[in-house]
């Protein structure tokens, strides 16, 4: 066997000293030809249409309001071991900027621009004259163009926007009352859909007449505060049913008056009568006739009708099929609710009250609190790295800072302090603190004391001397069984 020379994988496995980009053509040449020509005409999810859709559906706003009141609950509240910076973020979390907004309010507003455009920008300002600590205000997602390097990963953000003079102090701007540069005019807001802020400049300026400027913010904590919570916009995903929803009530009037109204037969003239059109001109005569006096019971009214004809009702259940378009409604109403993160329980509560109960613990809360998540860690490294740091504190870790949200529960107050008791009659609870922070889900404005909870102490000691006595006896028996 031949002896084969080691192989230096290592060298072998390197990337290339010039980058080489892989690029795969957009192309639907493998799709049925009546897909293919369905994609070109099918409205596209451009921002203009994003909105559109979401704030003329009912569902849509309504189940975001309601998801973002879930999320922000009774509001957040920051526990650490260095009082100074707790101090410091409570005060910021109830006034974040110049606008008085709180914490709660940036989570609101930013949930919104998730589900309607995927993702949410507010520009951080340490620097404002106006505003005592660090200011964040929110960007327009549609004037936002994100950019990355390919290779290394970098990014930053480009927002684009025209010409326009801002002040730097309030009474400046309350005392302005001319037109001031080239604001955000009608011809911008009615077209600004179309840009694409992929092609040139140049181009963009001649063919709007509008000088415009890049704004270019660094992906850092102290420039800009960036939540990417979905890779799409969820809206998008809705964006077909909220459409053919619109279309149903729009022409349901006329569709009704089909299915509503009793089927209506006219019969022109009879065989058995002299009156009745042999040839084919006087025949055709009677049914134009006949068409015109139709129309007059358009609104289930009476008509008069001449001798030769018969005007009857057809007896059948066609009025029942009024119901397909309640069927439609509902239908729809539940894909739109899917598409922005609705569970079952909530699009159809069907079983008894405990299943639909679990059906939102095991689905949509769970959701939730994914959510939760996401904004603990980028509040809690802005705390650390923007902050407090602002403010002359340098010493804490974004780890050190701990977020609390409200309980998300559906279990009622008795049955949960009936297993708080038990947990505490078994020995589950170490101090009166961990009972406490259990008690929390019930009674939210509970909170840790240093004071001693004789009770509590003296059920956890009790509960542990008999534990260590069954454990000595069940020592002993096993003893004497060895024997």
């Amino acid at each position: 066997m031949p002896i084969r020379k080691e192989r230096k994988t290592q060298r072998e496995f390197l990337p290339s000293k010039r980058s080489v980009i892989a690029t795969i053509d957009e192309g639907d040449f493998d799709l049925d030809e009546d897909i293919r020509r369905l994609r070109k005409v099918m409205i596209k999810p451009t921002f203009k249409n994003l909105e559109e859709a979401f704030w003329n559906d009912s569902v849509s706003t309504s189940f975001t309001e309601i998801t973002a009141a879930v999320i922000v609950g009774d509001g957040i509240r920051i526990r650490m071991d260095n009082k100074k910076a707790l101090q410091v973020i409570e005060e910021w979390n109830r006034h974040v900027n110049v606008k008085r907004q709180t914490i709660e309010d940036y989570i609101r507003e930013s949930w919104f621009d998730s589900i309607v455009y995927g993702k949410s920008y507010w520009r951080v300002d340490n620097n404002n004259p106006e505003y005592e600590s660090v200011d964040i205000q929110r960007l327009d997602p549609k004037t936002i163009e994100i950019r990355e390097d390919p290779v290394m990963g970098f990014r930053k953000f480009v927002q684009h926007i025209p010409v326009y003079k801002h002040f730097r102090t309030k009474k400046n701007f309350y005392r302005q009352k001319e037109n001031h540069g080239a604001s955000f005019i009608t011809d911008w807001d009615k077209d600004k859909q179309k840009i694409n802020y992929g092609e040139a400049n140049e181009n963009l300026k001649d063919r709007y007449s509008l000088k415009e400027q890049e704004i270019h913010l660094p992906d850092e904590p102290n420039v800009i505060l960036f939540t990417d919570l979905f890779k799409k916009p969820p809206i998008a995903n809705a964006l077909h049913y909220i459409i053919y929803k619109r279309w149903v009530m729009w022409f349901m009037r006329k569709y009704s008056q089909k299915h509503w109204a009793p089927f209506v037969v006219l019969s022109v003239g009879d065989p058995r009568s002299p009156n009745y059109p042999v040839d084919a001109p006087k025949m055709q005569a009677a049914i134009d006739n006949g068409r015109e006096i139709i129309k007059q019971i358009t609104n289930w009214g009476g008509v008069s009708i001449p001798g030769e004809m018969d005007l009857k009702t057809l007896e059948t259940q066609t009025a029942r099929s009024s119901e397909i378009y309640v069927l439609y409604i509902r239908e729809l109403d539940k894909q739109i609710m899917m598409s922005i993160f609705g569970s079952m329980g909530q699009r159809e509560a069907s079983g008894n009250e405990l299943a639909t109960a679990r059906i939102l613990e095991h689905g949509w809360l769970r959701f939730i609190k994914g959510v939760r998540r996401e904004y603990e860690l980028m509040l809690t490294n802005f705390y650390a790295k923007v902050l407090l740091p602002y403010n002359g504190i340098n010493n804490v870790n974004p780890i050190d800072i701990d977020v609390d949200w409200s309980e998300l529960r559906f279990e009622n107050t008795r049955e949960l302090m009936e297993a708080i008791a038990m947990g505490a009659s078994v020995g589950v609870f170490v101090d009166r603190n961990e009972m406490r922070k259990a008690a929390q889900a019930a009674f939210s404005f509970l909170t840790e004391t240093n004071e001693d909870n004789k009770k509590v102490e003296q059920i956890a000691a009790d509960r542990q001397a008999k534990t260590s006595a069954e454990r000595r006896l069940l020592e002993h028996n096993r003893r004497k069984q060895d024997f």
